[in-house]
Parts: C-alpha cells; sequence; structure tokens
C-alpha cells in the first residue's frame, strides 16, 4: 500500500471544460476484475498506457482492461512502473477519489495519488492545451514534503517545495495549506497553498532550522 500524496490542482484559461471533457475516459482499472467503468478524470485519458506496456504485464498480446492486487504488489522494476514513472510521475496508480469543480473559465481538481504527484503528466496535456494555466498544490504527510508547481506550455513557470520535519507538519499545514474542515474567518481561497517567491520559501526553510 502506498503513502498517499493529496494534490489540488488548479486551472485556469478559456478552454477549461474542453480539457475537464478529455480527461473523462474508461481508462484502466486498478482493483481487479469487475471494476472497469467510467471515470469523471483518468490520467489515462489524455497520456494513455501503451498497449504494448500493458501486454508485457499481461504477458499476452491482448491484456485484459483491469490489474489486480497482485499485479500492483509486483509493478516494482517492470515495464508498467518504469513508464508509469516517467509519464504520469507517479509509479502505481491512476488518480484516487478525484472531486471536480468547473467555475467560470477555472477548474479545481482535488484527487490522491501514489507517492508523489503527477508533474510529469501535467508537463505533457500542458503541451497538448497550451492556452492554459496549471498550478498544483500538493502534500504527502508520510514523506514530509509540501510543494506547488506553475505550469505552461510543457514549461515550469513557478516552483516551491519543502521538507518539513513531524514536529512542525501541522503548524506549517496550517500556515501554507488550508485545510476545508479549519474554521477561519479569514480563510481566502485565493490564497490557498505555498507561496511561490523564493522568499516564502526560505522563510519556511529558516523556520525549520532555527527549531532544528
Amino acid at each position: 500500500m502506498p503513502n498517499w500524496c493529496h494534490n489540488h490542482l488548479i486551472i485556469k484559461g478559456n478552454n477549461v471544460q474542453e480539457f475537464i471533457n478529455r480527461c473523462k475516459g474508461k481508462g484502466l482499472a486498478w482493483e481487479g476484475p469487475g471494476s472497469e467503468r467510467e471515470k469523471d478524470f483518468t490520467f489515462n485519458a489524455l497520456v494513455p498506457i501503451p498497449k504494448a506496456v500493458l501486454s508485457a504485464i499481461w504477458n499476452a498480446p491482448q491484456p485484459k482492461g483491469y490489474i489486480t492486487e497482485q499485479m500492483l504488489e509486483e509493478a516494482y522494476d517492470n515495464p508498467l512502473q518504469t513508464w508509469l514513472a516517467e509519464n504520469w510521475g507517479t509509479d502505481q496508480r491512476d488518480a484516487v477519489d478525484p472531486r471536480i469543480e468547473v467555475v467560470e473559465g477555472q477548474a479545481e481538481i482535488k484527487f490522491d495519488t501514489a507517492w508523489t504527484p503527477p508533474i510529469e503528466w501535467l508537463i505533457q496535456v500542458s503541451e497538448i492545451f497550451t492556452d492554459l494555466l496549471f498550478e498544483i498544490r500538493y502534500h504527502e504527510y508520510g514523506q514530509g514534503y509540501v510543494g506547488q508547481r506553475r505550469i505552461k506550455g510543457g514549461q515550469h513557470l513557478a516552483v516551491c517545495y519543502a521538507e518539513i520535519p513531524d514536529f512542525l507538519w501541522y503548524e506549517m499545514m496550517e500556515k501554507f495549506f488550508v485545510y476545508e474542515e479549519i474554521d477561519n474567518p479569514d480563510y481566502n481561497p485565493d490564497m490557498i497553498g505555498l507561496e511561490v517567491s523564493n522568499e516564502e520559501l526560505e522563510t519556511i526553510e529558516d523556520l525549520i532550522n532555527d527549531i532544528e
């Protein structure tokens, strides 16, 4: 069972709805036989896993449309894991439990991924939708990291990343990530996430170093 990386993807631009529509698809089912179904958001829709990779996993010219838990457990050091890591950025599963909201030319999608955020997938889809701005904010408690990136046209416009020790985790998360359940009268949805400036990143690092 992987650690779960929590992702908050924000997409801005004129054809946001087209992007959302093209992210729908049956994709690959990860829960074994009988779990095949249409999904509202799947990495496989825009960056599909090649049939040759699936055939290698199934050891058959016509692979089935699902993967079993045993196959996931054995995914290390095989063509599937390698392809997923290189093309999606998360090496075991599709987006888990996506929640989508589209309002006035902006879409927000919250979902989980195994171990790491889907940066390589974002870079590829940003090359397809060159007029859209993609911003992803992510954190993974088990490995103690938080980050934010802005990507457009296959290029990073801004990157912010910090590793946070356990004893500082919740203090930092409340400051730089606003959880939905936090009751804060000063909450501003436009300020969710890490600031991308170097000054903010240095502030985090200085605070951690001072306490350590």
